[in-house]
C-alpha cells in the first residue's frame, strides 16, 4: 500500500512524499509493526509522525526544516500521545539526522527551541530533528589520578598532588620534567636513573636563611579505561538475592517483569524464580511492567521510569550532583528520567581522595552503586526504613568506575595503619 493511499489524498500529501524521500538510509524503528512481522519502515513511521502534527501547516513546517537542514529554522509541535513507543523527536532525528539513534537521552534541545522535550508525560513537544543536537557515546577522556608510590605520604610535596613548592623549587620551573619522566618503563623508579630526581635535575646551591626542599615523590598516573561490560544488575526480593547478575554490554538496557529469553538488551525479571517468594513480592512483581531504562550516554547514567508505577533510586553521587544528602532516595514518576550518575564528577571526587590517602578513596566505593526499588520507596520518608525491606529491587555496580578505583588503590598500596598492624601481631 502506498503512502498516498495511506494519507487519502489529503492537501499536504505533496509534502510527506518530500519527507519520505528525505529518509536517512537505514532509518527504521527498533520495534515490531503492528503484526509483528518486523521493524517499521521508514515510510509508516513518516505517516504515524505527520498524524501527530494534527495541521497541514506544521507538516509545511516540518518538510522546511528537514529540507534546509537549519538550526534557525522554527519549532514544529507534535502531540504526545500516551503509550507511543518513544518520542516523536526521537523518530524524527533518527529519520532525517541519525539513523542509528537508540534513545531519547542522547539528545539536547538548542536553546532556540521553545518546546523541547523534558519528559514522556507532557503533552507537545518540538518534532524539528534541527532543534536537536546528538552527544557522544563515549565517555570524554578523564585526567588521570596522580598517586604517590606506596610508602610515600600522601599529602607529601609533588606534581600534581596539589602541594606546590615554593619560589625555586621544581614545581615553579617551567623546564622541570613530568611525572613520567621519574619513573623507568615499568613504573619501578627504584634503581634506575630515571627514579631518582637528582639525575634530572643537579641540586641547587642554598642560600642563607632559604629553606631546604624536599625532593618531589614519583607518581604513579592512572588513567579511566572503558570496560567491556558498563555496568552489572543484581535483582533482589527483600534481603534475598535472586538469579545470576545481568552483565550490560549495550549502552542502553531495560529491567522489566517480562519473560523474553533471548535477553537483548533486557533483563527480564519474570523468568526468575524464587521458591520463597512472599505474595506481597509476586504482587509487586506484577506491577514492575515496563520496569527501568538505563542509559550510559557521554559518560552518564539516566535512569528513565517505562513503568506506570513510580520507581525510587538511590544513587550517592547522583545526590550530590544535584545538592542533595548521599543517603536520598529519589522518586520518579512514570515517563520521567534522571541523570544518577557522572565519570567526571567521580573523576574529580577520586583525584581529590587522592590526595588525602586510602581510607578515603575506598570510601568511594560506595559512589558506584545505585539501587532502584519497583513500587514501593523506602527511607526516612516511607514506612520502609532499609531498601532490604522493598519486595523488589535491583542494585547497579558501574564497573568503569569501580575498575578506575581498584586500579588507584592498587597504585598506592595497602595503608600503613594495617602493615603496622600485622607487625604488632607477629
Amino acid at each position: 500500500q502506498s503512502l498516498a493511499s495511506l494519507i487519502g489524498g489529503a492537501p499536504h500529501s505533496s509534502s510527506v512524499k518530500r519527507l519520505v524521500s528525505l529518509v536517512r538510509p537505514g532509518a527504521v524503528s527498533p520495534g515490531l509493526d503492528a503484526s509483528g512481522s518486523g521493524s517499521v519502515s521508514g515510510e509508516k513511521l513518516v505517516k504515524q509522525l505527520v498524524k501527530r502534527l494534527r495541521r497541514p501547516e506544521l507538516v509545511k513546517a516540518l518538510e522546511r526544516a528537514v529540507s534546509e537542514a537549519s538550526p534557525h529554522s522554527g519549532c514544529v509541535t507534535a502531540a504526545v500521545a500516551q503509550g507511543d513507543p518513544e518520542p516523536g523527536h526521537v523518530t524524527a532525528c533518527r529519520l532525517w539526522r541519525w539513523p542509528d539513534l537508540q534513545s531519547a537521552q542522547e539528545l539536547r534541545p538548542l536553546e532556540n527551541c521553545q518546546m523541547p522535550y523534558t519528559a514522556r508525560t507532557q503533552t507537545e513537544l518540538c518534532v524539528n530533528p534541527q532543534h536537536y543536537t546528538r552527544l557522544p557515546l563515549c565517555s570524554p577522556a578523564q585526567d588521570p589520578v596522580l598517586v604517590c608510590r606506596p610508602g610515600t605520604p600522601a599529602g607529601s610535596s609533588g606534581v600534581g598532588m596539589g602541594s606546590a613548592s615554593s619560589a625555586g623549587g621544581p614545581a615553579d620551573d617551567p623546564n622541570a620534567a613530568s611525572p613520567s619522566v621519574y619513573m623507568s618503563e615499568d613504573n619501578d623508579g627504584a634503581g634506575s636513573e630515571g627514579g631518582r630526581i637528582g639525575a634530572l635535575s643537579p641540586p641547587q646551591q642554598q642560600l642563607p636563611g632559604q629553606v631546604q626542599q624536599q625532593p618531589q615523590q614519583p607518581l604513579y598516573s592512572v588513567h579511566y579505561t572503558e570496560p567491556e561490560h558498563w555496568c552489572s544488575v543484581h535483582y533482589y526480593e527483600l534481603a534475598a538475592r535472586v538469579g545470576d547478575a545481568y552483565h550490560a554490554s549495550s549502552q542502553f538496557i531495560t529491567v522489566d517483569g517480562g519473560t523474553d529469553p533471548s535477553g537483548r538488551n533486557r533483563f527480564c525479571l519474570g523468568l526468575l524464580s524464587n521458591v520463597n517468594r512472599s505474595l506481597t513480592v509476586e504482587q509487586t512483581r506484577r506491577s514492575i511492567g515496563s520496569g527501568v531504562g538505563l542509559y550510559y550516554v557521554n559518560g552518564e547514567v539516566h535512569v528513565e521510569c517505562l513503568s506506570d508505577s513510580p520507581i525510587f533510586v538511590q544513587s550517592p553521587n547522583g545526590n550530590l550532583r544535584q545538592n542533595w544528602h548521599a543517603a536520598t532516595v529519589c522518586r520518579i514518576p512514570p515517563g520521567c528520567n534522571l541523570c544518577v550518575f557522572s565519570n567526571a564528577d567521580f573523576g574529580s571526587q577520586l583525584r581529590q581522595s587522592a590526595q588525602q590517602g586510602f581510607d578515603e578513596v575506598y570510601a568511594l566505593t560506595k559512589m558506584c552503586t545505585i539501587r532502584i526499588a519497583f513500587v514501593k520507596g523506602w527511607g526516612s520518608d516511607y514506612r520502609r526504613q532499609l531498601v532490604t525491606a522493598t519486595p523488589c529491587w535491583i542494585e547497579v555496580h558501574l564497573n568503569g568506575p569501580l575498575l578506575w578505583l581498584d586500579q588507584v588503590l592498587a597504585a598506592m598500596g595497602s595503608p600503613t595503619y594495617v602493615a603496622a598492624a600485622a607487625a604488632g601481631s607477629a
